[in-house]
């Protein structure tokens, strides 16, 4: 068996490295939207100044931009939209536990409620807009986001995961935590991620 993965689109080869280095660094949009499960987060944001550093706007909700992920996408110019994934909203979107500094807390609504035995998955909506239908991969490049919509929900659906025991019902209101050490940021023109490559030097040790 081999230990690397091309990821193709349309006979177009988008990405190629081990699983590990597809799913924690997703070349562009298209991977970043087909690796995973859960699905990644994927959502316009955007990015502007303010008094600690950068904070990226998801609808109606302020998102601080934590400055190690700043250097590291490089985040030099604001005031642009981009698009943000998850997995989070970076990768992973949890229920709420204890605060650390690279975490940030969303008050959601639950619309639906998967239950996978060790977890469950509380779906709910964000006031902001999906990434444009065509660099994804859950919807036929031809339709539009509005062509394709999800039944009963407005703006973009999110995903978290939490424990059984949350005993998470649909209507519940709730706080789901986002891992900010997650985020991921992609160019809105390009679809490239602005993810900055290790030095070589930092590479080889």
């Amino acid at each position: 068996m081999g230990d690397r993965v091309a990821v193709l689109r349309d006979g177009t080869l988008r990405q190629v490295g081990t699983p590990f280095q597809i799913y924690e660094r997703p070349a562009n949009l298209f991977v970043a939207s087909f690796i995973g499960s859960p699905a990644m987060n994927l959502v316009q944001g955007e990015v502007k100044t303010a008094k600690d550093g950068l904070t990226v706007m998801i609808g109606d909700a302020k998102i601080p931009i934590p400055r190690e992920i700043t250097s590291r996408h490089g985040l030099g110019r604001v005031d642009r939209e981009d698009a943000h994934r998850r997995h989070p909203a970076g990768r992973h979107l949890r229920a709420t536990r204890k605060s650390s500094a690279l975490q940030a807390t969303m008050k959601v609504k639950i619309d639906r409620v998967e239950a996978l035995g060790a977890t469950l998955l509380g779906y709910f909506s964000v006031n902001a807009a999906g990434p444009r239908a065509e660099s994804v991969s859950a919807i036929p490049a031809e339709e539009v986001l509005s062509d394709a919509p999800l039944t009963g929900f407005e703006g973009t659906s999110f995903c978290a995961t939490f424990e059984p025991r949350a005993m998470l019902k649909t209507g519940d209101t709730t706080e789901v935590a986002l891992d900010l050490s997650r985020l991921h940021f992609f160019d809105p023109d390009t679809d490239a991620s602005l993810l900055v490559e290790d030095e070589p030097e930092k590479k080889k040790k």
